[in-house]
């Protein structure tokens, strides 16, 4: 059974999006669980792990609100973690889409790779992911400390790419335009950098992720 699980608080400008994205994952998956931890600011990562929690499949996309990923990508990225337990990066190129792109896809135009974008990231370890619970769990979640927006995905990707394996693949995603959040938390960046510290010595990240929880 596969389950997607997208975190998502609604805010102005991305209720659209997020419907669009429920819509497409709806195609893929069997059940689509959408997460919110409830705390003041948005958790993304604990909101994610309290979605897998409810979860009822062994494979997981998790997606976030505002991503278009071709089913074709998560097709191979899901026939990828069932052949070996692992998490699966379903894209090389991160496009970001346009507010005029935006509104077309919202009214149903899919997008392509000729679709206008205001830039084009090759170098994105974040916004959607396939893994089987077994690694998920086996990598400690995501850190529940961080808050806000940002680093959580790079803090997830160390902690699997140590104590597991991380693969990718080639493809585009498509990022739908919305009002730019917050700036992040410092706090994020000092809760990430042991991570990173730890990145690749596995005694010292099992040592970090330790026995946690949101």
């Amino acid at each position: 059974m596969i389950s997607a699980v997208i975190p998502y608080r609604p805010q102005p400008g991305r209720v659209d999006a997020f419907e669009v994205v429920h819509e497409h994952l709806s195609a893929v998956a069997d059940e689509v669980i959408v997460a919110d931890d409830g705390g003041t600011p948005f958790s993304r990562g604990c909101s994610i792990n309290e979605g897998v929690r409810r979860a009822s499949g062994d494979m997981l996309i998790i997606c976030d609100a505002d991503l278009i990923v071709p089913v074709e990508q998560l097709d191979l990225a899901g026939i990828a973690v069932a052949c070996e337990p692992c998490m699966v990066l379903p894209f090389d190129r991160y496009h970001y889409l346009t507010g005029r792109a935006t509104l077309e896809v919202l009214a149903g135009v899919p997008p392509t790779l000729e679709t206008p974008v205001e830039f084009v990231m090759e170098t994105s370890l974040g916004g959607v992911c396939v893994i089987d619970r077994k690694t998920f769990n086996l990598c400690g979640e995501f850190d529940p400390a961080m808050r806000g927006w940002g680093h959580d995905d790079y803090q997830f990707f160390s902690a699997v790419d140590t104590l597991s394996t991380v693969k990718r693949l080639p493809g585009p995603i498509y990022h739908l335009w919305h009002p730019l959040e917050p700036v992040r938390p410092k706090q994020n960046d000092k809760i990430l950098a042991p991570y990173v510290a730890a990145h690749g010595d596995r005694e010292a990240m099992l040592e970090l992720i330790g026995d946690r929880s949101c």
